[in-house]
């Protein structure tokens, strides 16, 4: 289904699970991960019968052979802050562990021909699931932020979505990037973001700028 692999949910037992000869019944657990992002819709996991070799009777019924658990979203759009959200999938994969990004909260930028050739991280998320969120509140210090968007680990090519939500004078935007192989260690840089008192928005839209992150 729609529901990510190590994003939305985990499998507590493995894939796939076998029903031995004789029985009638299997168990399979799955366990929801309760990340903060904002989703506009649910997601569903898909969990199918099938044979595996030509001796075992099937049902003709699809409904007996297909099951759907549908993933409801818990968290709701904050006031007073900006919540900003990093999502990924991996081509070709259900399973988005074979790729890690990490999100990042600039100050302090310094750009030459588009690049960013310095920076102060303010704040950061790297969890190890595929998920990160961070926020831009009221009593943060108020200056420019960009968002970093950092491939720190993976051999494939993943698509990002980065979703803006909340904050006091800000639209609501999703944005949408795609990171080869070959981006290893390097960062997709997106702003200004500009804080003034209670106001979080933009000077000129959002601009997408290359870089690397520092330790």
């Amino acid at each position: 289904g729609s529901a990510l692999l190590n994003g939305d949910y985990t499998l507590v037992t493995s894939s796939p699970v076998t029903i031995p000869a004789g029985s009638q019944t299997a168990v399979i657990a799955l366990e929801l991960l309760d990340e903060r992002i904002i989703e506009t819709s649910a997601d569903d996991i898909v969990i199918n019968l099938s044979r595996v070799d030509g001796e075992a009777a099937l049902s003709s019924t699809s409904a007996q052979l297909e099951h759907t658990i549908e993933i409801t979203d818990n968290d709701e759009v904050p006031s007073g802050q900006l919540q900003i959200d990093l999502s990924w999938v991996v081509d070709d994969s259900p399973d988005v562990d074979e790729a890690d990004l990490d999100l990042y909260l600039f100050t302090d930028v310094v750009i030459e021909d588009n690049i960013v050739t310095d920076a102060v991280i303010y704040d950061a998320s790297a969890n190890s699931r595929g998920f990160e969120s961070l926020w831009i509140n009221e009593d943060d210090q108020d200056t420019e932020y960009y968002i970093g968007v950092n491939y720190s680990e993976g051999e494939v090519e993943t698509e990002f979505t980065l979703n803006l939500n909340g904050g006091n004078g800000y639209v609501d935007e999703s944005i949408t990037e795609t990171l080869g192989a070959s981006d290893v260690g390097s960062a997709i840089f997106f702003g200004p973001i500009t804080k003034e008192g209670s106001t979080i928005g933009r000077k000129s839209g959002i601009h997408r700028l290359t870089g690397l992150v520092k330790d």
